[in-house]
């Protein structure tokens, strides 16, 4: 249950190297990459403020985050949806301030 989700739609694709992955020049690596791809930021517009901002994060819903943190511990999550059809370990639900896919 992330309190923020960074989005991943807005990226720059890197020409592959002989140690890793080469960004234009003209573009920075903020955030971890997925093999080529690198996530970049947006520009947002919204009747808060006068300009468009830039950002990558996003915020959760505070009232159905709760709501989540408060079903998390009662829900019983099966390990099998048929009987060839099973995960190796239980399901669990776990809490994060934030979600990003880890770093190659």
């Amino acid at each position: 249950m992330p309190s923020r989700r960074g989005q991943y739609l807005e990226a720059v694709f890197a020409r592959e190297t002989a140690d890793d992955w080469r960004l234009p020049s003209f573009f920075e690596q903020r955030f971890p990459s997925h093999g080529m791809i690198f996530p970049q930021p947006v520009e947002v517009a919204h009747a808060r403020a006068a300009e468009p901002e830039e950002r990558f994060w996003f915020p959760a819903d505070e009232a159905l985050l709760e709501a989540a943190r408060k079903v998390a511990g009662a829900v019983e999550l099966e390990r099998c949806v048929a009987a060839d059809q099973c995960l190796g370990r239980p399901p669990v639900v776990r809490g994060w301030l934030r979600a990003l896919p880890a770093a190659k």
